[in-house]
Protein backbone atom coordinates (compact mmCIF):
# COMPACT_ATOMS: atom_id res chain seq x y z
CA UNK A 1 0.00 0.00 0.00
CA UNK A 2 1.19 3.51 -0.97
CA UNK A 3 0.66 5.51 1.96
CA UNK A 4 1.30 9.73 2.13
CA UNK A 5 1.07 11.51 5.54
CA UNK A 6 0.95 15.18 5.63
CA UNK A 7 1.74 17.22 8.54
CA UNK A 8 2.32 21.10 8.83
CA UNK A 9 5.48 21.22 10.90
CA UNK A 10 8.82 20.47 9.97
CA UNK A 11 9.78 16.62 10.10
CA UNK A 12 11.87 16.95 13.18
CA UNK A 13 9.65 19.05 14.87
CA UNK A 14 7.03 18.12 17.47
CA UNK A 15 3.99 18.46 15.23
CA UNK A 16 5.46 15.08 13.02
CA UNK A 17 6.36 13.20 15.96
CA UNK A 18 2.56 10.92 16.10
CA UNK A 19 2.80 10.68 11.72
CA UNK A 20 6.31 10.26 11.91
CA UNK A 21 6.06 6.88 14.20
CA UNK A 22 2.98 5.60 12.33
CA UNK A 23 5.32 5.86 8.93
CA UNK A 24 8.07 3.76 10.43
CA UNK A 25 6.04 1.44 11.39
CA UNK A 26 4.05 0.95 8.49
CA UNK A 27 7.10 0.96 6.49
CA UNK A 28 8.44 -1.78 8.83
CA UNK A 29 5.20 -3.96 7.44
CA UNK A 30 6.03 -3.40 3.77
CA UNK A 31 4.15 -0.34 3.21
CA UNK A 32 6.13 2.25 0.78
CA UNK A 33 5.61 5.49 2.60
CA UNK A 34 6.03 9.21 2.12
CA UNK A 35 5.50 12.49 4.34
CA UNK A 36 4.82 16.00 3.21
CA UNK A 37 6.20 18.38 5.35
CA UNK A 38 7.73 22.12 5.37
CA UNK A 39 11.32 22.61 4.39
CA UNK A 40 11.67 25.38 7.53
CA UNK A 41 9.43 26.25 10.33
CA UNK A 42 9.86 27.73 13.56
CA UNK A 43 10.20 24.36 14.93
CA UNK A 44 13.40 24.20 12.93
CA UNK A 45 14.75 28.17 14.04
CA UNK A 46 13.38 28.70 10.08
CA UNK A 47 16.66 27.00 9.25
CA UNK A 48 16.53 24.01 6.42
CA UNK A 49 16.50 20.79 7.01
CA UNK A 50 17.77 18.58 4.07
CA UNK A 51 16.03 15.22 5.58
CA UNK A 52 14.84 13.33 2.11
CA UNK A 53 14.94 10.20 3.80
CA UNK A 54 14.36 8.59 7.91
CA UNK A 55 13.78 4.46 8.16
CA UNK A 56 12.68 4.31 4.97
CA UNK A 57 9.93 6.79 4.82
CA UNK A 58 10.28 9.23 2.39
CA UNK A 59 10.30 12.76 3.17
CA UNK A 60 8.50 14.73 0.56
CA UNK A 61 9.35 18.81 0.24
CA UNK A 62 6.83 21.07 -1.51
CA UNK A 63 8.06 24.22 -2.62
CA UNK A 64 8.41 26.61 0.09
CA UNK A 65 9.60 30.41 -0.51
CA UNK A 66 11.36 32.55 2.45
CA UNK A 67 8.88 35.39 2.69
CA UNK A 68 7.85 37.79 5.84
CA UNK A 69 5.20 37.06 6.56
CA UNK A 70 6.24 33.62 7.24
CA UNK A 71 2.63 32.18 6.06
CA UNK A 72 3.03 33.82 2.44
CA UNK A 73 5.35 31.58 1.40
CA UNK A 74 3.00 28.96 2.03
CA UNK A 75 0.95 30.03 -1.06
CA UNK A 76 3.93 28.21 -3.20
CA UNK A 77 3.80 25.05 -0.65
CA UNK A 78 0.22 24.73 -1.17
CA UNK A 79 -0.15 24.95 -4.84
CA UNK A 80 3.19 22.46 -4.67
CA UNK A 81 1.89 19.58 -2.82
CA UNK A 82 -1.05 19.49 -5.39
CA UNK A 83 0.70 18.27 -7.98
CA UNK A 84 3.29 16.53 -6.22
CA UNK A 85 0.81 14.64 -4.37
CA UNK A 86 -1.41 13.95 -7.86
CA UNK A 87 1.97 12.43 -9.35
CA UNK A 88 2.48 10.43 -6.49
CA UNK A 89 -1.18 8.74 -6.47
CA UNK A 90 -0.80 7.45 -3.13
CA UNK A 91 -3.59 4.59 -2.14
CA UNK A 92 -4.46 6.49 1.27
CA UNK A 93 -3.50 10.23 2.46
CA UNK A 94 -3.42 10.55 6.17
CA UNK A 95 -3.85 13.91 7.49
CA UNK A 96 -2.57 14.95 10.61
CA UNK A 97 -3.48 18.09 12.64
CA UNK A 98 -5.87 19.17 9.61
CA UNK A 99 -4.98 23.30 8.24
CA UNK A 100 -4.60 25.00 4.90
CA UNK A 101 -1.68 23.49 3.89
CA UNK A 102 -3.11 19.96 3.77
CA UNK A 103 -5.99 21.45 1.73
CA UNK A 104 -4.37 20.00 -1.42
CA UNK A 105 -5.46 16.80 -0.05
CA UNK A 106 -9.20 17.14 -0.24
CA UNK A 107 -8.55 18.44 -4.16
CA UNK A 108 -6.65 15.11 -5.39
CA UNK A 109 -9.54 13.24 -2.90
CA UNK A 110 -12.13 14.98 -5.83
CA UNK A 111 -10.07 14.05 -8.75
CA UNK A 112 -8.76 10.76 -7.74
CA UNK A 113 -11.15 9.07 -5.35
CA UNK A 114 -8.16 8.50 -3.04
CA UNK A 115 -9.43 8.09 0.58
CA UNK A 116 -8.54 9.96 3.15
CA UNK A 117 -7.57 9.70 6.51
CA UNK A 118 -8.72 12.19 9.16
CA UNK A 119 -6.04 12.03 12.50
CA UNK A 120 -6.42 13.97 15.56
CA UNK A 121 -4.92 14.35 18.60
CA UNK A 122 -6.05 17.43 19.61
CA UNK A 123 -8.63 20.23 19.01
CA UNK A 124 -6.36 22.17 17.71
CA UNK A 125 -8.30 25.56 17.16
CA UNK A 126 -9.12 25.53 21.02
CA UNK A 127 -5.62 25.22 21.88
CA UNK A 128 -4.74 28.11 19.85
CA UNK A 129 -7.46 30.46 21.57
CA UNK A 130 -5.63 29.80 24.91
CA UNK A 131 -2.10 30.64 23.33
CA UNK A 132 -3.53 33.71 21.99
CA UNK A 133 -2.80 33.02 18.14
CA UNK A 134 -4.66 35.57 15.74
CA UNK A 135 -8.16 35.25 14.80
CA UNK A 136 -7.21 34.79 11.05
CA UNK A 137 -5.24 32.21 12.10
CA UNK A 138 -7.53 29.88 14.71
CA UNK A 139 -10.06 30.56 11.77
CA UNK A 140 -8.59 29.19 8.93
CA UNK A 141 -7.35 26.03 11.33
CA UNK A 142 -11.51 25.92 12.31
CA UNK A 143 -12.60 25.86 8.68
CA UNK A 144 -9.89 23.18 7.53
CA UNK A 145 -10.92 20.85 11.19
CA UNK A 146 -14.63 21.43 9.15
CA UNK A 147 -13.73 20.40 5.96
CA UNK A 148 -11.92 17.12 6.43
CA UNK A 149 -13.98 15.89 9.60
CA UNK A 150 -16.68 16.07 6.66
CA UNK A 151 -15.15 14.69 3.68
CA UNK A 152 -12.52 12.30 5.39
CA UNK A 153 -13.36 8.64 4.95
CA UNK A 154 -12.51 7.52 8.38
CA UNK A 155 -11.34 9.07 12.02
CA UNK A 156 -8.70 7.94 14.42
CA UNK A 157 -9.07 9.88 17.22
CA UNK A 158 -6.60 10.30 20.15
CA UNK A 159 -8.16 10.29 23.21
CA UNK A 160 -11.45 8.81 24.26
CA UNK A 161 -13.21 12.25 24.50
CA UNK A 162 -12.24 13.24 19.95
CA UNK A 163 -13.91 9.59 19.55
CA UNK A 164 -17.04 10.58 21.32
CA UNK A 165 -17.15 13.88 19.78
CA UNK A 166 -16.30 12.31 15.71
CA UNK A 167 -18.49 9.45 16.90
CA UNK A 168 -21.15 11.29 17.42
CA UNK A 169 -20.92 14.27 15.31
CA UNK A 170 -20.50 12.64 12.34
CA UNK A 171 -22.14 9.04 12.74
CA UNK A 172 -21.24 7.44 8.51
CA UNK A 173 -17.45 7.71 9.64
CA UNK A 174 -15.19 4.92 11.03
CA UNK A 175 -14.09 6.27 13.69
CA UNK A 176 -11.04 4.70 15.56
CA UNK A 177 -9.50 5.27 19.27
CA UNK A 178 -6.00 5.06 18.55
CA UNK A 179 -3.69 7.20 21.37
CA UNK A 180 -0.45 8.51 21.45
CA UNK A 181 2.20 5.82 22.50
CA UNK A 182 6.33 5.83 22.67
CA UNK A 183 9.18 3.20 21.11
CA UNK A 184 9.61 1.24 24.22
CA UNK A 185 11.87 -0.78 23.04
CA UNK A 186 14.70 0.90 25.03
CA UNK A 187 12.75 -0.91 27.83
CA UNK A 188 14.76 -4.07 28.11
CA UNK A 189 17.69 -1.65 29.48
CA UNK A 190 16.67 -0.09 32.42
CA UNK A 191 18.19 -0.40 35.44
CA UNK A 192 16.09 0.00 38.99
CA UNK A 193 18.90 -0.76 41.25
CA UNK A 194 19.70 3.06 40.59
CA UNK A 195 16.99 5.11 41.42
CA UNK A 196 16.22 9.06 40.85
CA UNK A 197 14.64 11.25 43.26
CA UNK A 198 14.13 14.28 40.86
CA UNK A 199 11.35 15.90 39.21
CA UNK A 200 11.03 15.66 35.20
CA UNK A 201 8.87 17.80 33.34
CA UNK A 202 8.85 17.47 29.35
CA UNK A 203 7.09 20.02 26.98
CA UNK A 204 6.01 23.62 25.78
CA UNK A 205 5.46 26.53 28.00
CA UNK A 206 2.87 28.34 25.81
CA UNK A 207 0.63 28.64 28.33
CA UNK A 208 1.20 29.22 31.79
CA UNK A 209 -1.40 27.19 34.36
CA UNK A 210 -0.48 23.34 32.99
CA UNK A 211 3.55 24.19 34.43
CA UNK A 212 2.58 27.17 36.70
CA UNK A 213 1.20 24.62 39.98
CA UNK A 214 4.71 22.83 39.94
CA UNK A 215 6.55 25.75 40.59
CA UNK A 216 4.36 26.45 43.70
CA UNK A 217 4.40 22.34 44.29
CA UNK A 218 8.08 22.69 44.65
CA UNK A 219 8.04 26.19 46.54
CA UNK A 220 5.68 23.56 49.34
CA UNK A 221 8.22 21.00 49.36
CA UNK A 222 10.99 23.18 50.37
CA UNK A 223 9.04 24.25 53.08
CA UNK A 224 7.88 21.28 54.70
CA UNK A 225 12.25 20.57 54.02
CA UNK A 226 11.39 17.99 51.38
CA UNK A 227 14.54 18.28 48.94
CA UNK A 228 14.31 17.68 45.61
CA UNK A 229 15.47 18.69 41.77
CA UNK A 230 13.51 19.47 39.09
CA UNK A 231 14.82 19.63 35.50
CA UNK A 232 12.67 21.80 32.50
CA UNK A 233 12.77 20.40 29.46
CA UNK A 234 11.49 22.15 26.88
CA UNK A 235 10.79 25.75 25.50
CA UNK A 236 8.00 27.89 24.60
CA UNK A 237 6.95 32.04 25.00
CA UNK A 238 6.23 32.12 28.96
CA UNK A 239 9.91 30.40 29.67
CA UNK A 240 11.16 33.79 30.65
CA UNK A 241 7.91 34.16 32.88
CA UNK A 242 8.95 30.21 34.32
CA UNK A 243 12.56 31.55 34.89
CA UNK A 244 11.33 34.68 36.58
CA UNK A 245 8.84 32.70 39.04
CA UNK A 246 11.56 30.36 40.19
CA UNK A 247 13.71 33.09 40.75
CA UNK A 248 10.74 35.20 42.80
CA UNK A 249 10.16 31.73 44.79
CA UNK A 250 13.86 31.07 45.22
CA UNK A 251 14.05 27.88 43.32
CA UNK A 252 17.03 28.84 41.30
CA UNK A 253 19.38 26.18 43.38
CA UNK A 254 16.52 23.33 42.65
CA UNK A 255 15.21 23.79 39.12
CA UNK A 256 17.35 23.83 35.90
CA UNK A 257 15.58 24.87 32.64
CA UNK A 258 17.17 22.72 30.06
CA UNK A 259 15.92 24.06 26.64
CA UNK A 260 14.49 22.44 23.86
CA UNK A 261 15.66 18.52 23.64
CA UNK A 262 15.00 16.66 20.23
CA UNK A 263 12.86 13.47 20.83
CA UNK A 264 15.38 11.03 20.00
CA UNK A 265 17.69 12.59 22.97
CA UNK A 266 15.37 12.51 25.45
CA UNK A 267 16.88 9.23 26.64
CA UNK A 268 20.00 10.94 27.94
CA UNK A 269 18.20 13.75 30.32
CA UNK A 270 15.24 11.13 32.11
CA UNK A 271 16.47 8.62 35.03
CA UNK A 272 15.44 5.60 35.50
CA UNK A 273 12.71 6.85 38.82
CA UNK A 274 12.08 10.26 37.81
CA UNK A 275 9.06 11.72 38.68
CA UNK A 276 7.31 12.58 35.08
CA UNK A 277 5.07 15.77 35.80
CA UNK A 278 1.95 15.76 33.68
CA UNK A 279 -0.72 17.49 36.18
CA UNK A 280 -3.13 18.99 34.10
CA UNK A 281 -5.77 20.99 34.59
CA UNK A 282 -9.61 20.33 34.18
CA UNK A 283 -9.68 21.90 31.10
CA UNK A 284 -11.80 20.88 27.21
CA UNK A 285 -8.68 20.50 25.64
CA UNK A 286 -6.94 18.41 28.18
CA UNK A 287 -9.68 16.26 27.64
CA UNK A 288 -9.46 15.83 24.38
CA UNK A 289 -5.69 15.20 24.14
CA UNK A 290 -3.73 12.51 24.11
CA UNK A 291 -0.30 13.64 26.12
CA UNK A 292 2.75 12.25 24.21
CA UNK A 293 4.97 12.70 27.60
CA UNK A 294 3.27 10.42 29.55
CA UNK A 295 4.19 7.62 27.34
CA UNK A 296 7.74 8.96 26.96
CA UNK A 297 8.47 9.35 30.52
CA UNK A 298 7.46 5.14 30.79
CA UNK A 299 9.59 4.70 27.94
CA UNK A 300 12.68 5.51 29.73
CA UNK A 301 11.82 4.63 33.58
CA UNK A 302 10.29 7.57 34.53
CA UNK A 303 7.48 7.30 36.70
CA UNK A 304 4.48 9.75 35.47
CA UNK A 305 2.39 11.84 37.74
CA UNK A 306 -0.52 12.92 36.51
CA UNK A 307 -3.76 14.42 36.90
CA UNK A 308 -7.59 12.93 36.99
CA UNK A 309 -8.67 14.50 33.58
CA UNK A 310 -9.33 13.30 30.51
CA UNK A 311 -7.35 9.94 29.75
CA UNK A 312 -4.61 10.52 31.67
CA UNK A 313 -5.13 8.03 34.85
CA UNK A 314 -5.84 5.56 32.48
CA UNK A 315 -2.26 5.96 30.90
CA UNK A 316 -1.00 4.99 34.18
CA UNK A 317 -3.68 2.09 34.32
CA UNK A 318 -5.50 4.12 37.17
CA UNK A 319 -2.12 4.41 38.96
CA UNK A 320 -0.83 1.06 38.76
CA UNK A 321 2.27 2.68 36.48
CA UNK A 322 2.22 6.17 37.86
CA UNK A 323 0.23 8.81 40.91
CA UNK A 324 -2.89 10.65 39.99
CA UNK A 325 -3.34 13.84 42.10
CA UNK A 326 -6.66 15.79 42.25
CA UNK A 327 -6.90 17.91 39.59
CA UNK A 328 -6.49 22.14 40.27
CA UNK A 329 -5.68 20.74 44.04
CA UNK A 330 -2.53 22.29 45.16
CA UNK A 331 -2.43 20.49 48.30
CA UNK A 332 -2.94 16.86 46.71
CA UNK A 333 -0.36 17.95 44.25
CA UNK A 334 2.40 18.45 46.95
CA UNK A 335 0.49 15.42 49.25
CA UNK A 336 1.35 13.20 45.85
CA UNK A 337 5.02 14.34 45.22
CA UNK A 338 5.27 14.22 48.74
CA UNK A 339 4.62 10.11 48.97
CA UNK A 340 5.91 9.58 45.59
CA UNK A 341 9.74 10.39 46.69
CA UNK A 342 9.70 8.94 50.25
CA UNK A 343 8.29 5.48 48.23
CA UNK A 344 11.07 4.59 45.72
CA UNK A 345 10.05 0.67 46.25
CA UNK A 346 6.96 1.50 45.17
CA UNK A 347 8.04 3.64 42.14
CA UNK A 348 10.17 0.55 41.10
CA UNK A 349 7.21 -1.83 41.10
CA UNK A 350 5.52 0.68 38.80
CA UNK A 351 8.84 0.71 36.74
CA UNK A 352 8.30 -3.05 36.51
CA UNK A 353 4.36 -2.50 35.24
CA UNK A 354 5.08 -0.29 33.01
CA UNK A 355 7.72 -2.54 31.18
CA UNK A 356 4.99 -5.45 30.65
CA UNK A 357 1.72 -3.68 30.04
CA UNK A 358 2.40 -0.20 28.40
CA UNK A 359 4.80 -1.96 26.16
CA UNK A 360 1.90 -4.23 24.59
CA UNK A 361 -0.51 -1.29 24.71
CA UNK A 362 1.09 1.79 24.09
CA UNK A 363 4.35 0.84 21.82
CA UNK A 364 3.84 2.23 18.29
CA UNK A 365 4.28 -1.21 16.88
CA UNK A 366 0.96 -1.77 18.61
CA UNK A 367 -1.01 1.15 18.10
CA UNK A 368 0.12 1.04 14.20
CA UNK A 369 -1.96 -2.57 13.55
CA UNK A 370 -4.93 -0.52 14.36
CA UNK A 371 -3.80 2.57 11.58
CA UNK A 372 -3.54 -0.29 9.25
CA UNK A 373 -7.22 -1.85 9.93
CA UNK A 374 -8.98 1.62 9.59
CA UNK A 375 -7.05 1.78 6.13
CA UNK A 376 -8.23 -1.46 5.08
CA UNK A 377 -11.86 -1.06 5.92
CA UNK A 378 -12.02 2.41 4.05
CA UNK A 379 -10.16 0.56 0.86
CA UNK A 380 -12.33 -2.52 1.23
CA UNK A 381 -15.80 -0.37 1.53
Amino acid sequence: MKIAFMTSGTINGSLSYRPLAFAKELVRKGHEVYIFAPRFDKYSNFKDEGITEIDGVKIMRPLQIRTFPFELGLISYILSSITMLYRLNPDIIHINKPNPVTIPALLIRAIRKIPIILDVDDLDSEVMKIEKNSLLRIKLVQVSEKLFAHYANAVTAASAFLENLYASQYKKQIVTHVPNGADFVNMNKINTEKISDRILFIGNMNRTNILEPLFHAIKGLQDKKVLTHTRIIGDGKYLPYFKRLSKKLGLTKNVAFLGWVPQNQLYKYIRVGDIGYCYMPNELTVKACSSMKVFQYMQFGAVPLVSNVGDLPSYTFNGRAGYIAKHDDKDSLIKTLIYALKNKEERIEKIKYSQIHARSKFSWQSLTVKVEKVYQSVIEK
